[in-house]
């Protein structure tokens, strides 16, 4: 094997590896937004219960929250974000290893 075609390799492995640490930190920013986004709807879930039980808001505006009869379960959008986040690589572990 010659050395340009091992350098080569050597180039293409690392792309490979780059790429990969963009997707697993684009991963870890979509898993945060995604229970950020879970939080405040719960929020504003519980705000919109709240002032309609206070007379504040009529059955359009609970309706127009998505309140449904039962609660949604947020408990497992947190599991599932908290699984997720455990089963990826650390990135930053990945790109000290690399430098």
């Amino acid at each position: 094997m010659s050395a340009a075609a091992y350098q080569s390799g050597v180039l293409d492995a690392v792309a490979e590896v780059e790429t990969a640490l963009v997707r697993i930190d684009s991963a870890r920013r979509r898993i945060c937004n995604a229970t950020v986004a879970a939080r405040n709807y719960r929020a504003y879930f519980n705000a919109v219960g709240a002032n309609w039980q206070a007379g504040g808001a009529n059955l359009r505006d609970r309706k127009y929250a998505g309140v449904p009869r039962n609660r949604p379960k947020f408990r497992s959008a947190r599991s599932t974000a908290a699984r997720c986040a455990a089963e990826l690589p650390s990135t930053k572990h990945a790109v000290a290893v690399g430098t």
